[in-house]
């Protein structure tokens, strides 16, 4: 057998022969716990060999997500979902059936304080179009939203839920 005829045969054998870590049916590569049916669970296998769960609401290793409530009405509430960056992705008002994209604009940080303050802006895309712009403001441990509607200007506030696992793997409903 040539040399390179051995290399690719133990390169082949080798990348076979691994074996790959299995996650068991309610627990994601962490540990956490995934409330989620079998039907909504899709386990996807990374390169990494980091395992990413995804349901219906994209529950996904290394996301984690904030619950808010509704300044004007504290039975109100949404959840935005960010990526391991702290970009948010997608939000959803409490009894809706579809999460909401974000599209992110811009972020601004300032030192004034006694904790850095992070503004970030996001478009709220519907069908393709912008519907409203969501600004975030995250400083210390508060976490603030507030949205204008692009077509009546009405502006609505937000503010995080301490008491519903704070940047917790799972969204809060």
């Amino acid at each position: 057998m040539n040399s390179k005829a051995l290399i690719l045969f133990l390169s082949s054998t080798i990348l076979f022969s691994c074996n790959q870590r299995t996650v068991k049916k309610d627990e994601n590569a962490n540990g956490d716990t995934v409330s989620a049916s079998p039907i909504e669970k899709e386990v996807i296998k990374n390169t990494d060999s980091t395992t990413v769960v995804n349901t219906k609401d994209s529950i996904k290793a290394n996301y984690h997500y904030i619950c808010y409530t509704f300044d004007n009405n504290k039975d109100k509430r949404i959840w935005i979902e960010f990526t391991e960056d702290g970009k948010a992705t997608r939000l959803k008002y409490q009894g809706q059936k579809n999460a909401i994209d974000l599209d992110f604009q811009d972020e601004d940080s300032s030192q004034n304080g006694a904790y850095p303050t992070t503004v970030s802006t996001y478009n709220e895309m519907i069908n393709g179009k912008i519907n409203g712009v969501y600004t975030l403001t995250h400083g210390g441990v508060w976490d603030y939203v507030s949205y204008k509607n692009a077509t009546s200007s009405k502006e609505f506030s937000f503010t995080i839920d301490h008491e519903a696992d704070p940047y917790g793997k799972t969204p809060c409903f």
